[in-house]
């Protein structure tokens, strides 16, 4: 392991990175074992400017989008209903029924009042886990959500 905080040897003998920085509020967090070009790291000193550039990267794309609002308090119906007035036009009508026949029976009365930002990923996974292990759901059918 490396004295360099974030920087990382594998059992193949190959280097990665992880760091978690916090810009404007937004917080990004990335783990990665190649550099911006996909190849691999093979020493700590590529690691470590891989590392560099991935943060200044990062940085660069949260302060470059700054007239984007990138949190808006909305709820999953809102979000739902726009996705189906904007999102859905080139959808085959079976699929356009799925997901209706997804929100009417399992997510608009958990989910619908709820706000998008005050949903965690954990209790998305404990939900699906609860309708596939205690509702007996298909695995098929629990992962098309």
């Amino acid at each position: 392991m490396s004295n360099s905080k974030g920087i990382f040897q594998q059992k193949d003998g190959t280097w990665g990175y992880r760091f978690v920085i916090t810009v404007k509020g937004q917080r990004i967090d990335k783990r990665k074992t190649t550099d911006e070009n996909g190849k691999k790291l093979l020493t700590e000193k590529q690691a470590l400017k891989a590392k560099e550039k991935a943060i200044k990267a990062a940085r660069k794309k949260v302060e470059d989008s700054e007239g984007i609002v990138v949190s808006q308090k909305k709820t999953v119906r809102e979000v739902y209903e726009e996705f189906c007035e904007n999102g859905r036009r080139d959808r085959a009508y079976q699929t356009k029924r799925k997901q209706d026949s997804l929100w009417e029976n399992h997510l608009k009365d958990r989910y619908g009042s709820r706000n998008v930002n005050s949903i965690s990923v954990a209790e998305i996974n404990d939900y699906l886990a609860e309708l596939y292990y205690k509702n007996g759901l298909s695995y098929r059918y629990t992962e098309s959500f």
